[in-house]
């Protein structure tokens, strides 16, 4: 037994000081974090900020790997880099819940990339680290079926920070949504009746341009589906010229499939967005 005390005893040792150089990596990087000059955009130095504040979270949680990761994403932020939001994908979430958080980040992604950052700079933001710190419980929590204080305190804030943002983005950049059948193209009676109400807002935003983007559900094969996409979106866009759109104003794109259930129809269809 003694023979094995001074193994037992490096390790512990060892142990603590891996615990002690993580605890002081995280401190550094959040000294770092808060000393950093954020002269770039609006939204830049909001997202440092905000990973600032979950990063110090993180650190009187005890958790100074997560503390040290955020803090690093925040130098980033205020360095001017483009950071996005966690891919939930990659961390141990779930997997039931997988698709709804895949599907929140499509959300996330798509009003920061239709000018959300600009037009709402500080809730964008605090979407973003929001959904970041939703991601990072739900990877800890041990019953995330039942109610949890913790993520659900994250999801609260992602979520009024998202709708802030689509808010914004709306009234400055009106976004509508077609939807299409089973690896169908052919656009649906109710559809007909929204294209039409889009062409009378393109009409009065007469010099903006309209982003018309298909997509398509996860089944079939990618290839397949970026064929499907792109149809749907040249079946939308051929509409609105019908309908007495400039085909000069309409850019239409195949972006593909969106990952997630095989056969979620909200996944089937094509995104407008007017700016």
């Amino acid at each position: 037994m003694s023979e094995n005390k001074p193994t037992s005893l490096i390790f512990k040792v060892g142990a603590l000081a891996a615990a002690l150089l993580t605890a002081n990596c995280a401190s550094y990087d959040i000294d770092q974090l808060e000393h950093a000059n954020r002269d770039g955009y609006e939204f830049s130095r909001e997202l440092a900020n905000q990973y600032q504040a979950l990063a110090q979270h993180e650190d009187a949680r005890w958790d100074e790997s997560d503390a040290s990761y955020f803090a690093v994403k925040g130098l980033q932020a205020a360095a001017g880099e483009n950071i996005l939001p966690e891919d939930p994908r990659k961390w141990d979430v779930p997997e039931e819940m997988l698709p709804d958080l895949m599907h929140m980040r499509h959300r996330l992604l798509f009003s920061l990339t239709k000018s959300g950052r600009r037009l709402a700079p500080k809730e964008a933001a605090a979407a973003q680290v929001g959904f970041d710190c939703m991601i990072d419980r739900l990877s800890e929590c041990q019953d995330c079926s039942a109610d949890n204080n913790d993520p659900a305190m994250c999801r609260e804030m992602f979520e009024k920070n998202l709708t802030a943002v689509e808010s914004a983005v709306e009234r400055e950049a009106p976004t509508f949504s077609v939807y299409f059948g089973d690896d169908h193209w052919n656009l649906m009676p109710e559809s007909t009746k929204m294209l039409q109400e889009v062409a009378k807002v393109a009409a009065n935003m007469n010099k903006a341009t309209l982003d018309v983007t298909g997509y398509a559900d996860a089944k079939g094969g990618r290839k397949h589906n970026l064929i499907l996409s792109q149809k749907r979106a040249a079946t939308v866009a051929n509409e609105l010229v019908r309908l007495g759109i400039d085909s000069r104003r309409i850019i239409p794109v195949g972006a593909g499939e969106i990952e997630g259930p095989e056969v979620m129809p909200k996944n089937r269809k094509v995104m407008i967005h007017i700016h």
